[in-house]
């Protein structure tokens, strides 16, 4: 630190006869006390008020505590004086700044102040001794008059020089006043800021202290939360192992029941061989008989015996017949569904303007067994609404269902009435205008290859044959359209409903005449695409079965293809296109790698002994060198761990970027349904709550060798034999257990827990290839 300090400078003047004028000249000297210590003071020259250094005791600030706060201070005495400190300094060098203006402006008074004394002393000299030169020559013979004269001149020359040495002294008293105001001020600046700086400091430390205890208070109530989930998780479980028993004895007992229904059955069949025995012995002595005593035309058994095989068949119920069916056109369809649909032919025919008819489709657990799809079509144009609807089967899709409704509108408007059929599915409304309304533009083979291409033909036969127009539009679904509305609901309620489904005669037109069956049913799809699609498919089970990929992968039905094909593929699509010489190389590493197929030391003797004589990995030394050793030798261990705990430090970014991916696209679907004028109820944000390290190890216990690889130490697996190793993670496998795993350990949706996994599957496995 330093102090301005004033040092006397002494600057002569020309005259012998007057005495030297000091001028005060402030100085910057280092001084580390608080107040400077002025210099002596000079004859005739004012005091200049030292600036005092600034050096604050922040030893006596302490850290504000609340009183309920019962956890340590999170900001430590030391560090508050340290801050503190900082502060001061900063407010010292403001400080010093302020007072270079008006120090150097007093240094340019003060010179000023002396040039100006030194001239006029100067003139004054030169003045009076012109005058004394002038005296002598004119008074040389008059010695008495000459030295009264040179006496008074002398005497005014001294009153002169007086006056001058006045006039200087009140102009420095002035400038050192100015001096000293700035320097009052600038101390009454630094004290303001000091209590300022304190209270700030005290405000803030207290502030600190509370967020501090609110974040205990959050721990702890966390804390309570997962005692209280681990408590109900447990009850949970004992529940399922209650039921679990409970289903156990259950079982038991119906495997009782059915090994004795069996056995009742086995002693049921054999007792009908025993009646059976009898009956064929009885009939071959009725036929011997016959051939001896009796003639041919007497019947060949007495009508008036029993037989216990006769007795069995009448108690038998008769068989159960088929549910009835009534033909409508080309539908097949139940006679309740036949009767609605025979209420809107039979309507009145209006061709002032074309009769409108809603049609829509359903199609509910795609992708399951329970798969059901169904249409609807309402007639708005009567007093009261007609509905038509109906399930179908086949090969499942929502076009599907759109085309069964279309063709059920088409059938069930009266022939000679004008329609126009609105739907909601743009694809179908296309496939109407070039598989009917422009079917002879269009080629033959393409007419063929169409999906549905029967049911295409049949609506083609049925459109051309009926007297009246057939119009099909494009609506917009789901936007408050009322008779789109109603169908949509129709169709949902006939999905859900389980009745019969519609069938279509394909026998019913002419176009196409021959259809491919694939296990007793039509194909509807394109053959091709259907030959594509099992050539893929005993593909996948040949690959599946070969045992360098059962010893590679243990479970092909728990990894994530999605993640690891991204992987194999170098994050580029699967299906596409791109390839160069460097993504083929690294695309057959990532291959080989996944098979566990890698030339190692141990293949490579095998292949070439000659050229391997040993096959001992040449890092440890200690065991052979094979595709499973390469991830789990000890020489790469530190490698590993360290790979392992960069790739967990982003485990947080990764999730609030997924996190804030995911509420953005929701905020988006809602956005495009209410533009839809969908009602949907405002998606509420997910947070992302960052794991703490019990939770990690919760989230891989499944993976064998992970805690030993967290921990950087030996550490037990939590099961004894699992399925999945730290080494398949780095060869870029996704389990889909550990999926499940981290999705409860995050406590968001699946999708945030999937590419959080993907990014550290893919970190892992990046760095290991490195």
């Amino acid at each position: 630190m330093f102090v301005v300090v004033p040092a006397p400078v002494s600057s002569p003047v020309s005259s012998p006869a007057l005495s030297p004028v000091t001028v005060p000249t402030p100085v910057l000297s280092p001084g580390p006390s608080l107040t400077g210590t002025p210099p002596p003071n000079t004859p005739n020259t004012p005091t200049c008020p030292p600036t005092p250094t600034f050096s604050p005791t922040p030893a006596t600030l302490t850290t504000p505590t609340p009183a309920t706060l019962t956890t340590p201070s999170p900001l430590p005495p030391d560090t508050t004086d340290l801050v503190f400190e900082r502060a001061v300094d900063t407010l010292d060098d403001a400080c010093r700044e302020r007072l270079l203006r008006p120090a150097a402006e007093y240094d340019a008074e003060i010179l000023r102040i002396n040039s100006d004394t030194r001239k006029k002393q100067s003139a004054d000299n030169t003045k009076y001794d012109g005058l004394r030169s002038r005296y002598r020559s004119q008074l040389a013979r008059k010695p008495q008059e000459l030295a009264a004269i040179l006496l008074m001149t002398n005497t005014q020359a001294d009153n002169a020089a007086a006056r001058i040495k006045s006039i200087s002294s009140r102009r420095k008293t002035v400038a050192l006043g100015i001096r000293r105001r700035a320097t009052e001020a600038v101390n009454e600046y630094r004290a303001h800021r000091l209590v300022s700086l304190r209270s700030d400091l005290e405000i803030r430390l207290t502030r600190k202290a509370e967020d501090y205890r609110l974040r205990v208070q959050q721990l702890e109530s966390s804390q309570a939360r997962k005692l209280q989930q681990q408590k109900e998780t447990e009850a949970l479980h004992q529940q399922h192992q209650a039921r679990r028993l409970q289903q156990k004895e259950e079982k038991e007992a119906l495997r009782q029941q059915h090994q004795a229904r069996r056995l009742q059955q086995k002693k049921d069949k054999e007792a009908l061989r025993q009646q059976h025995r009898l009956v064929v012995a009885r009939l071959k002595e009725i036929l011997s008989s016959l051939k001896e005593t009796k003639p041919r035309y007497k019947p060949a058994f007495d009508t008036d015996a029993s037989f216990p095989l006769q007795e069995r068949h009448q108690v038998q119920p008769p068989p159960v017949p088929g549910p009835p069916t009534t033909q409508i056109g080309p539908f097949c369809l139940s006679p309740v569904e036949a009767a609605s649909m025979r209420v809107v032919q039979d309507t009145h025919v209006d061709n002032s303007t074309p009769r409108v008819l809603y049609s829509d489709g359903s199609l509910l657990n795609s992708g399951t067994l329970e798969v059901s799809q169904a249409f609807g079509v309402v007639d708005l144009t009567q007093d009261n609404p007609l509905t038509v609807q109906g399930r179908t089967d086949g090969h499942a899709s929502s076009a599907k269902a759109e085309l069964m409704g279309l063709l059920a509108a088409v059938l069930s408007a009266p022939p000679e009435q004008d329609i126009v059929v609105k739907l909601d599915n743009q694809s179908v409304v296309d496939q109407y205008s070039r598989l009917v309304k422009n079917r002879r533009d269009t080629l033959p083979r393409k007419r063929f290859r169409s999906t549905y291409a029967g049911i295409w033909a049949v609506l083609c036969q049925v459109v051309e044959s009926r007297p009246g127009g057939v119009e099909v539009v494009w609506i917009k679904g789901h936007s408050n359209i009322h008779g789109n509305e109603l169908a949509d609901q129709a169709a949902k309620v006939a999905a859900q409903s389980g009745s019969v489904p519609w069938m279509v005669d394909l026998t019913q037109q002419t176009d196409i005449t021959t259809f491919a069956h694939c296990y007793g049913g039509i194909v509807e799809i394109d053959l091709r695409q259907l030959l594509k699609q099992q050539s893929t498919i005993r593909h996948h089970q040949a690959w599946t079965s070969q045992r360098r990929v059962k010893r590679a992968i243990p479970d092909i039905e728990d990894v994530e293809w999605n993640s690891t094909l991204a992987y194999v593929h170098d994050r580029h699509a699967v299906f596409t296109f791109y390839s160069n010489s460097k993504d083929s190389h690294q695309r057959t590493h990532h291959i080989k790698k996944l098979h566990g197929m890698l030339p190692t030391l141990n293949s490579m003797q095998a292949r070439k002994p000659n050229l391997y004589p040993t096959c001992v990995c040449r890092r440890c030394e200690l065991e052979k060198e094979d595709n499973d050793h390469v991830w789990k030798c000890p020489s790469a261990a530190e490698t590993t761990t360290e790979i392992w705990k960069e790739a967990m430090g982003k485990i947080n970014e990764w999730g609030v970027q997924a996190t804030n991916s995911y509420n953005a696209a929701r905020k988006r679907e809602y956005k495009r349904a209410v533009d839809r004028g969908r009602q949907v109820p405002r998606p509420v944000p997910i947070h992302w709550w960052p794991p703490s390290d019990a939770d990690h190890v919760r989230g891989f216990s499944s993976i064998g060798g992970a805690r030993a690889v967290h921990s950087g130490s030996p550490a037990l697996d939590r099961d004894e034999k699992p399925m999945w190793n730290v080494s398949d993670l780095l060869r870029g496998i996704t389990p889909l257990s550990m999926l499940t795993e981290w999705s409860a350990v995050f406590r968001t949706p699946m999708s945030i827990a999937k590419t959080v996994l993907h990014k550290f599957v893919g970190y892992l496995e990046a760095q290991a290839r490195s």
